[in-house]
């Protein structure tokens, strides 16, 4: 459309061009002819006064003669003036009608440098707009990376102080594993030293029913000898009965202390438990994060294409606008050149500067 509407602006000009050389032209004819009628007039007066003058009285059919020629001569000469006369009229009519013409052509031309200003304008603002949007978004998504990353660091000094905090549990857990087969087999030993006993203790009483048949078969005998022998029983016995007692004080406790290292082992393995699943829960957390990184990233990934497709078709629009200011430049410049200053009005080419002048502003400000 602009190049079409160009070459026709190009042809108006040079009809208008040749337009005003030939209403020139034609003026200028005009002139001379009435230059010429008016010489003529002159002459005829002059002579006509020149004849009155001198009293010269000629005959009076010669004098009718020579003033029918000349009356003849005077009517072609004004037809053909009249003549002339109509054609400038229908020049300076057409030439009127160019001027109105290439008026119009000129308004047409301002208003669409207008729409185009306003267009660009709009442009402008859509290309601010979206290069806002753009940095509110990359400044969204850089915090929500920041304190995504921060989570993530947390998550990891977290996930690491649990993973030391079940190091030294399972390092607890196999020293109490340690302690309990110590418990175990000193538990084994003295349920073994308690076999033992009672078997001593079945020995003891078999043996001191042995001692009393040996009392009774030895009470026959003298009283000396077995008061003697009863007492040295006695004795044994008692003996006997003391360290068993010990054996059995021993026993309770041993039997405390493995009552004790048991409830200590299960706390510790409830305890275990409890870490082991609050790993799996930090475990489980640190996979949605991943997972919700992933996503952000692709988020952003999406909206950086966005924002560089927005940035390529603001930059293909500055090139059009660019363009357009380009040949519009071009279209003015041709104007000024082509067309004569006096004949056209000051104010639109005071206009159209002006506007030119913000078009150039405003591209070199984009």
């Amino acid at each position: 459309m602009l190049i079409q509407e160009n070459t026709s602006l190009k042809v108006d000009l040079k009809n208008h061009h040749k337009a005003d050389v030939a209403s020139e032209n034609g003026s200028l004819h005009s002139e001379t002819t009435r230059s010429q009628s008016t010489g003529i007039q002159n002459k005829s007066k002059t002579e006509s006064s020149n004849f009155r003058k001198g009293g010269v009285k000629s005959n009076t059919s010669v004098a009718s003669n020579t003033s029918s020629v000349d009356e003849d001569h005077l009517s072609q000469k004004v037809g053909a003036l009249q003549l002339k006369v109509e054609e400038s009229v229908k020049t300076i009519q057409a030439e009127r009608n160019s001027k109105l013409t290439l008026h119009k052509t000129i308004e047409d031309l301002s208003q669409q440098l207008s729409t185009y200003k306003k267009k660009f304008e709009e442009m402008k603002d859509g290309k601010q707009d979206a290069l806002k949007q753009l940095s509110r978004i990359q400044e969204s998504h850089r915090l929500d990376l920041v304190r995504i990353n921060t989570n993530l660091e947390e998550e990891l000094e977290n996930r690491s102080q649990m993973e030391r905090k079940i190091h030294d549990l399972r390092e607890e857990i196999e020293r109490l594993q340690e302690e309990n087969t110590c418990e175990w087999g000193r538990r084994e030993r003295l349920e073994t030293e308690k076999l033992q006993l009672e078997r001593e203790n079945k020995r003891l009483k078999t043996s001191s029913n042995e001692m009393q048949t040996e009392m009774e078969r030895r009470r026959k005998t003298t009283a000396e000898d077995r008061d003697h022998e009863l007492q040295h029983a006695q004795i044994e016995l008692h003996d006997l009965h003391e360290e068993l007692s010990d054996l059995r004080r021993q026993y309770n406790k041993d039997q405390k202390l493995l009552e004790d290292k048991q409830e200590e082992l299960a706390h510790s393995r409830r305890r275990a438990e409890k870490h082991e699943t609050e790993v799996r829960a930090l475990r489980n957390r640190v996979e949605e994060i991943k997972k919700q990184q992933t996503n952000t990233e692709d988020e952003l990934d999406s909206a950086q294409n966005q924002t560089r497709k927005l940035s390529r078709q603001v930059e293909e629009k500055d090139e059009e606008l660019e363009k357009l200011h380009l040949q519009l430049g071009q279209l003015q410049t041709r104007l000024r050149r082509e067309t004569p200053t006096p004949s056209w009005p000051k104010s639109t080419f005071t206009r159209s500067g002006k506007d030119d002048l913000i078009g150039s502003d405003s591209s070199s400000d984009v």
